[in-house]
């Protein structure tokens, strides 16, 4: 029985330390769930707290943005950068085409730089037919013509295949454009191109066509005050004329002279333009002139024409001539053309020369 009582009262100690223990880990499971829960607590109230401001944030932004002031603050940050800069300049050179009202206003232009385009709406005004396309360079020599001068640039004209002498400053009426009409001229031969001068224009001096390209030029009226109007020095010349020539002295020369010509005049041709027939006027000389002196003229044509000269001219209309033995003119064509002359004295048309001078096979149609 001693022992029976030993055993039982060795499993009541275990008994009792197992309840201690119990109890020991009963006070640590709730100390810590106790503890995870607060925990638990403090962050979903914290997460809570953090949603709702963002929520707040959010809610309110648009009712608190000052979008100026953004765009203000993001150009600042980009100035200081220098990305700014490098997108304007891109901007600029990507083939970006400025307009300006005329060549004056681009002079003064500073959104240009080397490699950008320009144009204008005219020359000297708005819709003077002078408005051009320019591309700009930071290299040139200007002439104020085809190139012009914009500050340390150049603003290069972008030509067509007609050279409109009104787009390289060519002005109507009694200003002088004889220069512009030469440049134009020179350069239509080395281009092979033709100058185009519908309008009205003043030229001081004559218009000398003696190069050995072939040159067309489109008229609509001249004034020559002081000389003669085209002299004819070279084959291969066509002027169209639309309106009418004014001239001081011969209106068309034909001048198969060897100080002025250097050979035979062949293959040239003088007519109205777009079915005009314009009339050719002049002050003191014959209107048309055809002079062979030792050089020839021949195959030429005048077509559509009236041709007259003025009564205080005391010539024919048209004067046909030679100074020397060993010339001629032959082959020319006068189709649809009326010669006039005011003088009671004179021919309409004379043909004057040497012994030894033929004039043959030329055509007076219609």
């Amino acid at each position: 029985s001693g022992s029976v009582l030993q055993q039982v009262s060795r499993m009541w100690a275990k008994m009792i330390q197992l309840g201690q223990a119990f109890n020991t880990f009963s006070e640590n499971t709730t100390t810590f769930v106790n503890q995870f829960v607060d925990d638990t607590n403090d962050t979903i109230a914290d997460y809570i707290q953090q949603f709702n401001d963002l929520h707040t944030y959010v809610h309110d932004y648009f009712d608190n943005l000052d979008v100026q002031e953004e765009i203000n603050n993001k150009l600042d940050e980009m100035t200081e950068a220098g990305t700014l800069q490098e997108i304007i300049t891109a901007y600029i050179q990507a083939n970006v085409s400025w307009t300006f009202d005329n060549v004056a206003e681009m002079k003064t232009a500073t959104n240009l730089v080397n490699g950008s385009y320009a144009r204008t709406l005219g020359f000297n005004s708005i819709n003077d037919g002078g408005g051009a396309l320019y591309k700009i360079t930071n290299t040139g020599t200007a002439n104020e013509m085809d190139v012009i001068a914009v500050g340390s640039l150049f603003a290069n004209l972008i030509d067509e295949d007609v050279i409109n002498v009104k787009k390289y400053g060519a002005i109507e009426g009694n200003t002088d454009s004889l220069a512009i009409f030469n440049y134009c001229l020179s350069k239509a031969r080395t281009n092979n191109k033709t100058v185009q001068a519908l309008g009205e224009y003043t030229l001081s001096n004559r218009i000398l066509l003696d190069s050995d390209d072939r040159e067309t030029i489109i008229v609509g009226k001249l004034n020559f005050p002081n000389s003669d109007g085209f002299v004819i020095a070279n084959q291969y010349k066509t002027i169209l004329i639309r309106d009418g020539i004014n001239a001081h002295g011969k209106c068309i020369y034909v001048a198969g002279d060897p100080a002025i010509s250097p050979r035979y005049i062949q293959r040239f041709k003088v007519a109205g333009y777009e079915g005009n027939k314009p009339i050719l006027m002049s002050d003191t000389e014959a209107c048309v002139e055809l002079k062979s002196d030792d050089r020839g003229v021949g195959y030429g044509s005048f077509e559509n024409l009236v041709c007259g000269s003025a009564k205080t001219s005391d010539s024919p209309a048209l004067y046909i001539h030679s100074d020397t033995n060993s010339s001629f003119v032959n082959n020319m064509y006068f189709t649809d053309c009326a010669f006039n002359v005011c003088g009671n004295d004179r021919w309409m048309a004379e043909l004057v020369g040497y012994t030894a001078w033929t004039t043959e096979s030329n055509y007076f149609l219609n």
